[in-house]
C-alpha cells in the first residue's frame, strides 16, 4: 500500500531554478573570462567580441530560465498543494504527474524552442551594434545555437539526475510504475544517443564553424575545446551515473534475493527502460514473497518437498487413483474433559495435542489432509510418493507410533499439572483411492476419497474395543518390514464391508482410566482370534 508521505519531502522549484543559472553562470563567466584574461589586446581585431557575445547568449538565457522555471515548476507546485491537501499518491493528477517525472524532458524542448528564437534575435543584436561582418555575424549566430544546445543539454541531465534522487522515488512511491502506464517510457539509448551526438556532432560543428567564421585564434580555440570537454564531460559523467547507478543498485537487490532476503524493494529512478526494469524486479519479488508465504502455508500440511512440487506445477491436482497410505488419529476422551474447562482452554488443550499430531505428520513426510474436530486425517503417498508404496506404509506406521509417544509426553504434562490425561486410537490402512480437488472454480480443497479412507476410520474406532493405540490393516501390515506376535492379530467385521477384515494392533495398552471405557455400541462387531 503506497501511503501519503510528508508534503514537506516534495521539493520546490528553487533548487531547480538553482541548477539553471549555475550552468548559465559558468558559460557567462567563461566568455568574460576569455576576453578578460585571454586574449591580449592586441590579438583580436576590434570589434570582433566573440566572449561578450557568447557572455551575452547567457544573460539571455538567465532570462529564460527564470520564465521557463515559473511554467515547468506549475505542476510541481500542484502536486505539492495536492499533497498537503492530504491526496494519497495514486489519486494525483496524472498530467502534473507526467508533466513533473518528465520535467527534463519539457526543458530540453523548451529551451531549443527558445534558442530557436534566440538565435535570429543575437543575429539581429549583431547587426545593430555594427559586427556586420558576415563571418562574424554567421559564427555568433551559429554559435549562440550551439550553446544553447550544450545548455540544454546540461540542464536535461543535471535535472534528471535531480529528479532520481527527489523527485522519482517519492511520485514513484511502492517500487511499481503502475500510475505510469498511460505514459511511454524512455528507451535508455536515447541518453547514449544524446552523448554521442554531443562528442562526435556538436564539437567538430563548433570547431569548423570558429574555423570558417575568420576568428580562428589559438586563444579562442583553447577556450572553445575547454568549453566542450568540461560539458562533454558533465553531461558524459551523468549519463554514465544514471545507467550505472539504477543497474548497480538493482544487482545489489538481486544479490540479496539469491540470499533468501525476499525483504528487498529496487529504487525506480526514472520513467525509462531501467526503472521498468526495476518494476519488473519488484513485481518479481512480491511473486516470489508470495509463493514464499503459500510455502509457509503448505508448510503446516505438507513437507517442503511436497509443497516445492505443488506450487512448482509439477503435481497435478486434479482427481487421480492411486495408492496411498491414510491414517486417522482421533483424541478419545476429550469431550469429557472439555466439559469440565472454559472454551478458551478447551481450545487451547485440543490446539496443543493436534499441534503435535501434525508435527509428526509432517516429520514423516505425510501430507496432513484435514482436521475433523478433534481428528487428525494425514496421506502418505498423495501428492508425492516417497518411492513406494512399502515406504509410505512404513512412514505411516512410524508417523503412528510417533503420535503415540508424544501423547504420552503431554499426558505427563497434564498429570504433573493435576489434570487428567486423554487417550489416542489411531487407524492406518493402505490401498487405492482418488486424490484431488473437491469442490468447485471458486473454492476447492485437496483431499481423498474412497473405500480406502472409509476403512482407515472404521480401523481408528476400532482402538476403543481392542484397547490397543494404533491399529493397522493387512494391506499396511504387508508392506512392512515388522515383526509381529499372533496375539496382535484379529478379523473383525466392518459395518458396510460383506468380507471380514483382518487386523493388527500396535502401540501401547489404553490407560485405565475412567474416561476410557471399552464400548459394546461400537460399529465394528469383533469376531475371532485366529
Amino acid at each position: 500500500m503506497i501511503t501519503r508521505p510528508p508534503s514537506t519531502t516534495l521539493p520546490t522549484r528553487t533548487p531547480i531554478v538553482a541548477i539553471c543559472l549555475a550552468v548559465h553562470a559558468v558559460g557567462l563567466l567563461a566568455g568574460l573570462g576569455y576576453e578578460l584574461l585571454i586574449v591580449d589586446g592586441n590579438g583580436v581585431e576590434m570589434g570582433h567580441y566573440p566572449g561578450y557575445a557568447l557572455a551575452a547568449v547567457h544573460v539571455f538565457g538567465v532570462a529564460m530560465v527564470l520564465v521557463w522555471s515559473s511554467v515547468m515548476s506549475m505542476p510541481l507546485e500542484r502536486l505539492r498543494y495536492a499533497l498537503a491537501q492530504g491526496t494519497p499518491i495514486p489519486e494525483l493528477p496524472l498530467a502534473d504527474l507526467r508533466a513533473t517525472v518528465y520535467m527534463h524532458e519539457r526543458a530540453w524542448r523548451n529551451l531549443t524552442l527558445t534558442w530557436g528564437i534566440g538565435a535570429p534575435l543575437c543575429f539581429a543584436a549583431a547587426w545593430a551594434f555594427g559586427w556586420r561582418e558576415e563571418p562574424v555575424a554567421t559564427h555568433m549566430m551559429l554559435m549562440s545555437v550551439l550553446e544553447g544546445m550544450i545548455v540544454g543539454l546540461i540542464l536535461r541531465y543535471v535535472m534528471r539526475w535531480y529528479e532520481a534522487r527527489r523527485l522519482s522515488p517519492l511520485l514513484l512511491a511502492g517500487g511499481n510504475l503502475e500510475r505510469m502506464t498511460p505514459m511511454s517510457l524512455r528507451p535508455t539509448w536515447h541518453h547514449l544517443a544524446m552523448l554521442l551526438f554531443l562528442v562526435v556532432g556538436v564539437l567538430p560543428l563548433s570547431l569548423f564553424l570558429l574555423l570558417m567564421s575568420g576568428l580562428a585564434t589559438q586563444p579562442l580555440y583553447i577556450y572553445l575545446y575547454a568549453h566542450f570537454v568540461w560539458v562533454t564531460g558533465l553531461v558524459g559523467g551523468m549519463i554514465v551515473l544514471g545507467i550505472s547507478e539504477p543497474l548497480g543498485n538493482l544487482e545489489r537487490r538481486m544479490l540479496k534475493v539469491r540470499s533468501g532476503d525476499l525483504n528487498v524493494i529496487a529504487r525506480i529512478y526514472a520513467a525509462d527502460t531501467l526503472g521498468a526494469m526495476a518494476a519488473h524486479f519488484n513485481e518479481m519479488v512480491v511473486n516470489l514473497r508470495q509463493q514464499a508465504h503459500l510455502r509457509e502455508l503448505f508448510g503446516r500440511y505438507v513437507t517442503k518437498e511436497v509443497a516445492d512440487e505443488i506450487l512448482s506445477g509439477r503435481v497435478e491436482l486434479g482427481g487421480e487413483r492411486r495408492i496411498a497410505t491414510v491414517l486417522f488419529a482421533d483424541i478419545q476422551g476429550f469431550t469429557a474433559i472439555a466439559e469440565q474447562m472454559e472454551p478458551e482452554e478447551a481450545l487451547a488443550l485440543l490446539n496443543r495435542y493436534l499441534g503435535a499430531m501434525a508435527d509428526c505428520v509432517i516429520a514423516h513426510g505425510g501430507t496432513l489432509d484435514k482436521f475433523l474436530g478433534d481428528a487428525v486425517m494425514a496421506l502418505f503417498g498423495a501428492p508425492l510418493s516417497q518411492g513406494s508404496d512399502a515406504i509410505d506404509a512404513q512412514a505411516a506406521v512410524d508417523c503412528a507410533l510417533a503420535m503415540s509417544r508424544e501423547v504420552d509426553r503431554l499426558n505427563s504434562e497434564r498429570t504433573a499439572e493435576g489434570e487428567l490425561p486423554v487417550e489416542l486410537g489411531i487407524g492406518v490402512h493402505t490401498g487405492e483411492l482418488v486424490a484431488g480437488n473437491v469442490g468447485t472454480d471458486k473454492r476447492a480443497e485437496y483431499t481423498a476419497i474412497g473405500d480406502a479412507v472409509n476403512l482407515a476410520s472404521r480401523l481408528q474406532g476400532l482402538t476403543r474395543r481392542l484397547g490397543r493405540r494404533v491399529v493397522i490393516s493387512a494391506e499396511t501390515r504387508e508392506r512392512l518390514d515388522l515383526d509381529l506376535d499372533r496375539d496382535d492379530a484379529f478379523t473383525v467385521r466392518v459395518r458396510g464391508r460383506k468380507r471380514t477384515v483382518e487386523v493388527y494392533v500396535l502401540g501401547p495398552v489404553w490407560a485405565a482410566s475412567r474416561h476410557f471405557k471399552p464400548s459394546d455400541e461400537h460399529t465394528l462387531t469383533f469376531i475371532t482370534e485366529p
